[in-house]
């Protein structure tokens, strides 16, 4: 059935276009009609976050109902794509957490893949994880992991000092996406982990290696290195505005991949919760663990990180490069989604004229979220 959008101004991270109709048949973008006159909403892809763990108390290593519920509640805030982000724990809850995880579906933001954070990393910068299951994998290891996950296994973090050029490899051969982080490898490590095909890093700057006048880490590897997409948190609490200016001036915009990492306490009011088996404290937009006081994780939504973007003064095609498009090149998918064009997918977020409140958001097409709408 045809759809049609009117008066929207369209904002792409390399276009604007002030004002258009959009004609929507069998889930994408049919028809984009410029006209004369004044837009009365705004319109930019979708959100697309590569790192959730879970929010509103509901975790993802609990498998196929908390995904789904997750996947319900993050579309209102315009993310139109996400990969469920499974952590450490033993190597069994692993593979049973990816067999039950690869059979959610999409109830509202789509499962473009899974994704593992460890527990193939360095006990040096552990961060919340915990130190007993860490190990270092074998080409096995890749193998079972994407079997359990029904070959939707599509991003692994892992550091370079635990994990050699074969298992990068394998990573590749499984259509998996190489990702350094909780790595303390020095430059040299991380930089030969990207030359032998890791192409991203990991929330850059936390529990990596950093920047050292006689020893220069995995940090500054992943800026400086011309093919890695390089995950920031620009949510002012895991990276100060200094920070996030800094990483976009050296690594280029079009490299910045803006992503939550929430954790279940997400979208909770403040007090005590169980995230990966640890206690943790929220409180406001901070999440600790509640006995070494570390961050935890992620409590914002992709909408937040949006905002904090424009108000960094990043202009809103910037801002659109940095939370969709370059997220979705990263995993090839950026002739599919996080565009507004014909012929791609029509998931789509539908701002007020100052972007204060999403207005609605589409997903393939289908109004998933709509303000006036309860």
């Amino acid at each position: 059935m045809k759809k049609i959008i009117q008066n929207v101004k369209i904002i792409n991270f390399d276009n604007v276009i002030n004002n258009v109709d959009i004609e929507i048949l069998s889930g994408k973008i049919k028809k984009i009609i410029p006209k004369k006159g004044k837009s009365k909403f705004i319109i930019i892809p979708g959100f697309v976050d590569l790192h959730i763990h879970g929010a509103l108390n509901k975790d993802v290593m609990e498998g196929k109902k908390s995904i789904e519920f997750i996947s319900k509640y993050i579309v209102k805030f315009g993310t139109t794509s996400f990969l469920p982000t499974l952590m450490t724990a033993s190597k069994n809850k692993i593979l049973n957490s990816l067999k039950e995880s690869s059979k959610a579906i999409s109830i509202g933001s789509k499962i473009i893949g899974l994704h593992i954070e460890g527990p193939w990393i360095s006990k040096e910068k552990k961060g919340a994880h915990k130190e007993k299951f860490l190990y270092s994998p074998t080409l096995e290891d890749v193998k079972e992991f994407q079997k359990s996950a029904n070959g939707k296994l599509i991003r692994i973090d892992f550091a370079p000092e635990i994990c050699g050029k074969e298992i990068i490899e394998e990573m590749l051969k499984q259509k998996i996406v190489p990702v350094v982080g909780h790595t303390n490898a020095n430059f040299d490590q991380a930089n030969k982990a990207f030359e032998n095909g890791a192409t991203s890093s990991t929330h850059t700057w936390n529990a990596m290696s950093g920047i050292n006048a006689r020893n220069p880490g995995a940090t500054l590897a992943a800026l400086t290195n011309k093919q890695c997409f390089v995950e920031i948190i620009p949510d002012f609490i895991h990276l100060k505005k200094e920070i996030i200016n800094f990483s976009i001036q050296i690594s280029g915009i079009d490299k910045i991949i803006s992503v939550t990492d929430s954790i279940c306490p997400a979208g909770m009011p403040n007090g005590e919760y169980v995230s990966g088996g640890q206690l943790v404290v929220k409180k406001d937009f901070k999440i600790t663990l509640k006995k070494l006081g570390n961050i935890a994780g992620g409590a914002s939504m992709m909408s937040d990180l949006f905002k904090n973007l424009l108000l960094m003064n990043y202009s809103p095609s910037q801002a659109v490069q940095l939370t969709s498009y370059n997220a979705a090149k990263n995993h090839g998918l950026e002739k599919q989604i996080a565009y507004i064009k014909e012929d791609y997918y029509a998931d789509l977020i539908i701002y007020d004229n100052n972007f204060k409140n999403i207005q609605k958001v589409f997903v393939n097409g289908i109004e998933k979220y709509n303000k006036n709408i309860k």
